[in-house]
């Protein structure tokens, strides 16, 4: 009983969010377990669950494409839409060529590496 009440205790404690002056950047990953160049990036992507900034300065997200599973090695994480999100951003931008790893930060086209500096 003790544990239930606890429970509900905790469900109804109100919480407050406060947004920075500072926007949160949203970082997309775009990769492939297909793709050898992709586990460096998807290494640094990870590391931001150590960061402080984590939620508060930047939102790192893993998109897993499609295109590479038709060479042998099938992503399980892959799906169309993702392929299909990647494919609308480069036709937004006027290119017909997709690739992973693909970062997008902050909504513009980065190389990996490029945005390792910028973050």
């Amino acid at each position: 009983m003790l544990v239930a009440a606890s429970l509900v205790a905790g469900i109804t404690d109100a919480q407050s969010f406060v947004s920075s002056s500072e926007p949160v950047r949203l970082i997309e990953l775009y990769a492939s377990e297909g793709s050898s160049s992709c586990p460096a990036a998807e290494a640094w992507l990870r590391k931001f669950r150590e960061r402080d900034g984590l939620w508060s300065r930047a939102v790192p997200i893993a998109f897993h494409v499609t295109y590479w599973d038709r060479l042998g090695w099938p992503d399980p994480f892959a799906q169309q839409t993702f392929t299909v999100r990647q494919r609308q951003y480069s036709a937004a931008w006027g290119s017909r060529s997709i690739c992973t790893p693909g970062f997008l930060y902050a909504w513009l086209r980065r190389r990996w590496r490029r945005v390792a500096r910028l973050v």
